[in-house]
C-alpha cells in the first residue's frame, strides 16, 4: 500500500485551515448543526460523499459499546497518494466496554453507576443525543443481531481474561443491547 496515509480530521482541518477542528465544532451550538458542519467540511476537504452515514455509522457503534475516546484525532480518513481520499475503517476503540479498569472503571463496581459516567467526545457528551442527532440527519444505517448465547459463547473461547472481566463484558452488553434495542433485528 504504497503512498496511502491515515490523515485524522483534526489534522486534515488544521493543515487547511490553521485551526482545530474540534474547537471550530464546539463553538456550533446545536448537535445537529454541529454534525452538519462535521459533514460539510469533511466532504468539501476530502470530496467524499455521503460522511454523513459514515458518521452516523461510527457514533452507533461508539454508543452501542461506550467508546468514550471518539475525538477528532480518532476519527480519519485515507489518502492513496494519488490525491483521492477513501473512508478509513473504524479504529481505536481501546476505551470501550469500560475498559479502564485501573482508573475510571473499577471492577468492583456496578457496571449499572459506571455506565452514565463515560461521555461522548464527538459531537456532545452525550451517546444518546449525538447518535439522535445524526440518525435525524443521515438515518440508521446499522443494525446488530447478537443475544446472550452469542456474547456467552464468544467469551468461552476467550482464553486470556479472567471470567471476572468476562461477566462484565457480557452485562455492558446485554444492558447495552437493552438501551439500545432499536438498533436490533
Amino acid at each position: 500500500m504504497g503512498g496511502w496515509q491515515l490523515i485524522t480530521l483534526e489534522r486534515l482541518f488544521q493543515n487547511l485551515y490553521e485551526q482545530s477542528l474540534y474547537m471550530s465544532i464546539f463553538k456550533i451550538q446545536g448537535i445537529e448543526e454541529r454534525a452538519r458542519f462535521l459533514t460539510e467540511q469533511v466532504e468539501q476537504m476530502t470530496g467524499l460523499n455521503d460522511f454523513g452515514g459514515y458518521l452516523s455509522r461510527l457514533l452507533t457503534i461508539d454508543a452501542l459499546f461506550l467508546n468514550g475516546d471518539r475525538h477528532m484525532h480518532n476519527i480519519a480518513i485515507l489518502h492513496d497518494g494519488s490525491g483521492k481520499y477513501h473512508y478509513c475503517p473504524v479504529f481505536d476503540n481501546g476505551s470501550a466496554l469500560l475498559s479502564d479498569i485501573q482508573m475510571d472503571y473499577p471492577l468492583g463496581e456496578d457496571i449499572i453507576d459506571l455506565i452514565p459516567q463515560v461521555r461522548a467526545k464527538t459531537l456532545s457528551g452525550d451517546f444518546a443525543e449525538q447518535l439522535e442527532a445524526v440518525e435525524n440527519l443521515y438515518g440508521q444505517p446499522l443494525q446488530f443481531s447478537y443475544n446472550i448465547h452469542d456474547i456467552e459463547d464468544l467469551l468461552e473461547k476467550e482464553p486470556y481474561y479472567p471470567e471476572e472481566i468476562k461477566v462484565r463484558v457480557r452485562d455492558i452488553l446485554l444492558r447495552q443491547r437493552r438501551t439500545y434495542q432499536y438498533l436490533f433485528r
